[in-house]
Order: C-alpha cells, then structure tokens, then sequence
C-alpha cells in the first residue's frame, strides 16, 4: 500500500518478546470453576462460556498461569465428602489449554468437606491434634494425603503445578503447627510423588502481614517449618529414598506478601529467600501465589479512572518491575490477587482486587456470561507487562502483493506491519481509506464493547476502531466504526451541555441535531456531509470548543462526534485544514500499548 508514514509514535510495546519477563512469570488467582456450577441455563453443569471468557481475557491480558482451588462436596456416607471432578474437567482438560493457560492447582483445606454433621471433626483446626501413628500424622491428616493424592493422580499433567494448603500460618485464626505442617508435606509430597513422578508440588503460601497488625510473625513461621523435626528428616536423608538427601519435601515455596506498600512486600521477599538459602534450600524457587491491592468501585466517580485503580495498577506494575529486576532466577512466577472483584459471602461484601468487574445480577451474583462490564487500569499495566503473543503485535506480517490475479490478498502497511483483508479491507476502501481512517495499529482481535457489553472481532486504525457484526453480514452494516469519540469523553470525564433548539429557520452552513442538542456549522458541516455523515462519524457531542493538541500542545478548535474529534488546522493548506483526530491511537496510548 502507498502510505504516509504514521503521524504518531509508532512502536507498539506488543509483543511477547518485549515482556519484561518469560511466559510463565505471569499469573493469575482465577474464579473456581467449582462457583461455576449450574449458573447458566444454556448448560447443564459447568458454565462454559464464563469459563471461556474468562480464559480468553486472561490470554489477552498475558498471564500464563492461573491458579484455581479445588472444593470437595457435601456427599452422605462419604467422610469428608467428594470431589466432582465434572466441576473442574472443562476447563482444564480442554479450555485452558485451548488458551494456553498453564494451571496452578490449591489443595487447600476444602479438599476435605466438614459441612455434615458426621464430618464436624474434619474442620482444619483438627489437623492440629496429636498424631496418633508412628508417622506423626492424626486421621485429618491422612484424609488429607489422601484426598490430595486422588486430585493429582486425576489430573496428572494436566496441572502443571500443585499447591498444599493455603495461608495455613493463620487461616481464619487457626494456625496450623509448624510440625505437623512439616509432617502433612513430607507425606503428601511422597504419595504425589508416587503417582505422577513429574508434578510439581509446592509448599503452600504463608500470609506475611504489615506489622503490627499481623497476627504471626511469618518469618517466625518460616523458619520454624524448616527447622521442624519431618522437615529436617527429610533434608537430611533419613528417608526411604537415599537419592534424594540434601532436597526438601517440596518444589518450591509460596509466599503471599500482603503489605500497603511495595517497598515492604520486597523487603518480605528479600526475607524468605535470605531464610530459604540459609537453611540449604537451593534448589527451590519462590512462588507469590498471592499480591493484589484492592481498587473499589467508586460512585462519585462515573468516569475516567479513580484514584484507587491508579494506585492498584503503579503497585502492579512496581512490584512485578522490581521482582524481574533483582529476583528473575529466584522467583518462579507471581500471581496477581485477582482476575475479577468478587462477592465475600463471609462479609456480605464485595471484595474489589479484581482487574476487572464483571455483569452482575445481584451483588451476590455474576451475570451467566461472566463478561466484564469494566477493564481496570490494573488490566492494562499487566498486558503492558506481560507483552502477551497476540494477533495485535506489532510483527511485521508477510508483504502480500494484491494484483487483478489475486484481488483478495491482504493489503500490507510496512509503516506499522500491520495488514488489511477481507470485510474490514472493503470497508476500508469504499469509506475513505487512509486518509479517513489512517494506517492499521492491529491485526484483528475480539474485545469488549463498552457501550453494549458484547463482544466484536475489531481492528484499530489511527483515527478509528472497525467493528465486525456478523449478524448483518451481508448488509452496508456488517462492519460499523466503534465509538471512540464517546469513549474519549467518558474517560477524560467530559460532557457537553445541549445548546438551545433554534427558535428559527438555520441557514444552509448550519444544522441542527435534536437527538443530542447540538449544532453543526460551516466548514465542519462541509466536512461531515462529504465524508459519510450519520454513518461515519454519528452526531456531535459537543460544540465546537478550543482544546490543547496532545500531539503538539497548540490550540485548535474542534468538536466531538459519536465516532471522531473533528480539528481545525488553520496553518495547514486548504483541503487538509479540517482533520481527524487520531483517537485510535489515543485510545491505544491510554491502554499502554505504545512505548
């Protein structure tokens, strides 16, 4: 294609390679599909399509891992209850790694269910009580052992890595004993072991809070597991497999740094590694299977980006820079608490750690769909991050040729790397091509309309967003343009008062338009009436006003529409003294995506 070269800065900060650290340094704390269960009426059993799209945004976010945890059930005549592997074979037999998510899988307390009567001595403050076999272990235990050893024979690779207990240093008051948590990982670690020799099984996180709140002194905790008597044991050979004397029973490490600020959560982690090398542990990585903050809704705010989301996306983003800077060989991968905000039903609260929020039907209650209604800023400092293998990379495409022999060949930008092909390339064409739309920043990829809540294959230009309907394929609607116009003045919390109706016949320069009350005149009713109108750029937003280009930082007058900004150059020669703004890039830079 014979293109100018783009107008803005050029380098998309896409692709994998420009991620600050490897794949599988970038996690994810999931929903359960355990939650998922009969919550949508187009299935019976697992809910398929909250499953998928959660998947699919956490593939576009560029997280590698997800961590989710396993829930036995209530069954009678069952001691402590079954696992329904239907609640969870979905997604990681066949949606996770459609999606190339790798999954970290919590054997925590629920694998053992304590909901019946018959089952109350099963709660996890009974792991605490005396063993009563040579082993050290007592029957909760065991039952344990078991119970994780059946999960993991299940699942075998499927599950890249496993996770024992969770927060067991004080969960919900109850600390478990650093020596029978010495114990429960020798035996489990053995008997996973014994089924899948290649699982990864991992000691689970210890919570490490801001002093002085903090109920236990983690590193206390810590250091007290490895100096117990199974933990030391093990470590010194004094097992049934000389092999591997001078290991620990575990892979790894898991580490949730809950503090205020990152300055501290390193300081944390500078902790537990100096505590893991000091006692031998070479070999094993730490894992933070936990780090989030939380960013509330806010009310008052109904635009733009509160402060409570800037301040969870800089954490995000200071503690993951700082963690690939001085700890890449040492850590294994982060987790970010969490993929969405959730309900607490043990606080009737929703809880907002979530990078995204999602429909709901009542606070208690996600919408069957599981779509998000909001991508936090949060969401785009880690895709920023994680620089995850998308079709929106900016990786130079095969140059293709178009010619009378092959009319239908993708048309290619060197200037972005960028193609053009099918509908969007015919729309393209007939509605005004570069100079209307600009060059390509993208290939296509689905996301999210703010405006309907639905999802649409799209790809942006520098002044626009095309959208693929195929529900009117075949139609002039099959592809429209995205709103980007009002997507702007939401973000930047903007809005424009009606002016008054005219009380008088207009003149022919000047038009009025009652569906949102405001005029248009002059050259940029000219400019509107020749270049497509309704249908292209929808009706005007505001007046024309006076802003400050972030492109040159002069002045120029212009004025909002539904789908573009209207500028007025006047320096500029006489056929390009109106211009369109270049709010696909604009929305682009505010995601991040542009160095």
């Amino acid at each position: 294609a014979q293109a100018a070269a783009p107008s803005a800065e050029s380098t998309l900060s896409f692709p994998h390679k420009s991620g600050i650290a490897p794949p599988d340094f970038f996690g994810v704390v999931g929903r359960d599909p355990w939650y998922e269960w009969n919550t949508n009426p187009r299935y019976n059993g697992s809910n398929l399509e909250f499953l998928e799209n959660m998947a699919r945004d956490l593939k576009y976010m560029g997280a590698r891992y997800i961590r989710i945890e396993f829930k036995a059930d209530p069954q009678p005549g069952r001691r402590g209850g079954e696992l329904n592997y239907a609640k969870y074979d979905p997604f990681i037999n066949d949606i996770a790694p459609r999606y190339g998510l790798k999954v970290l899988g919590l054997l925590g307390y629920p694998i053992i269910n304590w909901d019946n009567p018959e089952n109350k001595d099963l709660h996890y403050k009974f792991y605490n009580n005396k063993p009563d076999q040579p082993d050290g272990t007592n029957p909760v235990m065991r039952l344990y052992t078991a119970r994780a050893k059946e999960i993991i024979a299940h699942y075998g690779a499927k599950v890249a890595t496993w996770e024992i207990l969770n927060e067991f240093n004080y969960w919900e008051g109850v600390s478990l004993l650093p020596e029978r948590m010495g114990t429960l990982m020798v035996n489990t670690y053995r008997e996973g072991k014994a089924v899948n020799p290649k699982a990864q099984i991992i000691v689970g996180a210890q919570l490490a809070l801001q002093k002085p709140a903090a109920p236990i002194n983690a590193m206390d905790y810590l250091n007290d597991l490895y100096r117990s008597a199974p933990v030391q044991k093990y470590y010194k050979g004094l097992h049934t497999n000389p092999d591997l004397s001078g290991t620990f029973p575990w892979d790894g490490l898991a580490w949730h740094p809950y503090f205020t600020n990152v300055f501290d959560a390193v300081g944390s982690i500078n902790e537990v590694l100096k505590a893991m090398r000091g006692w031998g542990d070479t070999s094993s990585k730490l894992w933070i299977t936990e780090m989030g903050l939380q960013a509330p809704a806010r009310p008052d705010i109904e635009c733009g980006t509160s402060p409570e989301e800037q301040n969870q996306a800089a954490q995000l983003t200071d503690f993951f820079v700082q963690m690939t800077s001085t700890h890449l060989d040492n850590i294994a991968a982060i987790f970010w608490f969490k993929y969405e905000d959730f309900y607490d039903s043990r606080t009737g609260k929703v809880e907002p750690y979530g990078l995204v929020r999602l429909q709901t039907r009542s606070p208690a209650y996600y919408a069957p769909s599981g779509l998000p209604t909001r991508f936090k800023t949060g969401y785009y400092a880690y895709q920023k991050l994680a620089g995850p293998d998308l079709p929106l990379e900016s990786v130079p495409a095969p140059p293709v040729v178009q010619s009378a022999r092959n009319p239908g060949a993708p048309l290619y930008f060197k200037e972005t790397g960028h193609t053009l092909s099918g509908p969007f390339l015919n729309y393209w064409q007939k509605n005004g091509g570069l100079r209307l739309f600009g060059l390509p920043w993208t290939e296509p990829f689905e996301e999210l309309n703010p405006n309907d809540g639905k999802r649409y294959l799209v790809q942006y230009f520098e002044r626009e967003r095309f959208e693929y309907h195929p529900e009117l394929a075949g139609t002039p609607y099959e592809v429209q343009l995205g709103l980007l116009g009002t997507d702007t003045l939401r973000f930047a919390c903007k809005s424009y008062p009606a002016a008054p109706a005219p009380t008088s016949p207009l003149p022919p320069d000047k038009g009025y338009f009652q569906e949102t009350g405001h005029y248009l005149s002059a050259g940029f009713k000219e400019y509107w009436e020749k270049r497509g109108g309704l249908a292209i750029f929808g009706y005007p937003l505001s007046e024309e006003i006076t802003e400050i280009s972030q492109n040159d930082g002069k002045p120029y007058t212009v004025q909002y529409f539904e789908r573009a900004r209207f500028e007025y150059h006047p320096e500029a020669p006489e056929e390009y003294k109106i211009q369109l703004a270049l709010l696909g890039t604009e929305n682009l830079k505010l995601r991040g995506w542009f160095q």
